[in-house]
């Protein structure tokens, strides 16, 4: 019976882990595709590629606020890398989310935003809250990390979301996609394989079912 239960633990991991997108509720990942399923991608020099900041399997209903610090790492000696744009509230037109302010501050390298929308937008299983435009100026692995603002309305190291489907409005913490602030939850140009895995997050839930 014991052989039987590790070997649906794992059986369970490595579907999780195959099927790439972090199957944990409130979760913040980066991803290179809107649909929340690629956290590492190749990039070559002065060509610019996008980063999708991506709410999966949410319960926030209408998202009218969201905050998270980041941090951007080469593994190389030097770094040469900028975001060309930034699109805040899911890039969408100002007349469906309303007027938008982001109050954060930063760079490439490390930075925060503090986006707040009139309107906001309905939460759904991929709820794209930011997007980026990014670009490499010379060749460079990048790991990606995600966390509190400077400015959190919410004490702790996790991006924060507010709820304003809900009377009174609410604050809600989101995990990282990989399971906590220390983990990348992207790489650009990893020098082996993809690092990054969910199930930092996802194995959690699968113990759960045991206890």
């Amino acid at each position: 019976m014991k052989k039987l239960v590790v070997l649906l633990l794992v059986s369970l991991v490595a579907t999780s882990a195959m099927a790439q997108i972090d199957p944990d509720p409130n979760s913040i990942g980066i991803y290179f595709d809107d649909g929340a399923m690629e956290n590492c991608t190749t990039a070559v020099p002065f060509v610019p590629f996008m980063a999708y900041y991506c709410l999966t399997n949410t319960t926030v209903g209408q998202v009218g606020f969201y905050e998270f610090g980041y941090e951007n790492i080469a593994t190389g000696p030097e770094f040469s890398f900028a975001f060309q744009q930034d699109f805040p509230a899911n890039g969408l037109d100002e007349s469906i989310v309303g007027a938008t302010f982001d109050i954060g501050s930063g760079n490439a390298y490390l930075g925060d935003h503090i986006v707040a929308m009139g309107l906001g937008f309905p939460g759904v299983p991929v709820t794209i809250l930011h997007s980026k435009e990014l670009i490499l100026y010379q060749a460079q692995s990048v790991d990606m990390y995600l966390f509190e603002s400077t400015q959190t309305s919410v004490p702790g190291r996790l991006p924060v979301v507010l709820d304003i489907s809900l009377d009174p409005s609410e604050f809600f913490t989101c995990n990282q996609s990989t399971g906590g602030w220390e983990f990348p939850v992207a790489q650009i140009n990893p020098p082996g394989d993809c690092v990054v895995a969910l199930e930092a997050a996802s194995f959690g839930s699968v113990k759960s079912l045991f206890r």
